[in-house]
């Protein structure tokens, strides 16, 4: 099932659903909802690469995909009004970091989409996947990018939330 309705209508899952089932995935959609509840009034821009939409297309979930370039149609228009001065270049060298031998933990798909999100000089990554959060203090001492799953994400927005709900 997809959590699409939880997360932007507040519809929750159904009885037996496996977010049930899972350890901490409740909380994780609801920060996740709550994230995205602030997102919308507060303009924080969702920085999607080409690479994190092949990783949502190989899903092969259509509704999500089209969220997903919805999303990502919002941010080109975002960079678009930069007129070209959307970036300081500081990216690939903070990027090309991620190559050397103390980031040997990392996936290739992790590293490749933590590269995008430096190139893009993202400010934070959220993710789902327990065990990259879990090297997110090392990530960040050494490229300056915070790897936050979804409720850790929250407790930095929670208490701004107000200005914003």
């Amino acid at each position: 099932m997809g959590y699409g309705g939880f997360i932007w209508e507040n519809v929750e899952p159904p009885l037996g659903d496996r977010a049930y089932r899972i350890p901490g995935f409740i909380d994780d959609l609801d920060a996740l909802r709550l994230i995205f509840q602030v997102n919308q009034r507060a303009a924080v821009d969702i920085v999607l690469s080409q690479k994190s939409v092949a990783e949502v297309n190989a899903k092969g979930n259509a509704a999500y995909t089209a969220w997903v370039l919805d999303v990502l149609d919002h941010w080109r228009a975002r960079i678009a009004a930069y007129l070209g001065a959307a970036f300081a270049g500081t990216g690939a060298r903070l990027a090309s970091r991620l190559d050397g031998p103390q980031f040997g933990y990392l996936s290739e798909g992790d590293k490749r989409l933590l590269q995008d999100a430096l190139l893009l000089e993202s400010d934070a990554f959220i993710t789902m996947e327990k065990k990259l959060a879990k090297n997110g203090q090392h990530i960040q001492a050494s490229v300056g990018i915070r790897v936050l799953r979804p409720p850790a994400y929250w407790s930095l927005l929670r208490p701004w939330a107000g200005l914003f709900l």
